[in-house]
């Protein structure tokens, strides 16, 4: 994991952070650039709350403002679930 990273935009956002989040025995850094979180009912959001990470591994997460409200407070959501678990 310290040398393999994941990277994608959108729809490859979100495989990106389900693949950092489910197997940080694999991945250690994950970029999200404008991640696709409303996808399935915005069920990202539960894998990232339950997730076991202990706060190591590197998260490059954006989103633009343009995005809209909803997608821009899922990022929110996430980033927030993220600082619980000891990202900075």
């Amino acid at each position: 994991p310290e040398t393999t990273g994941i990277l994608g935009s959108s729809m490859g956002a979100l495989i990106s952070l389900y693949a950092f989040l489910t197997r940080p025995d694999v991945f250690g850094f994950v970029g999200a650039m404008s991640p696709a979180l409303w996808f399935a009912d915005a069920a990202i959001l539960e894998t990232a709350r339950a997730a076991q990470l202990d706060g190591t591994g590197r998260i490059y997460l954006d989103i633009g403002t343009e995005e809209g409200a909803e997608h821009v407070g899922h990022v929110h959501t996430l980033h927030q679930f993220l600082l619980e678990k000891g990202y900075r």
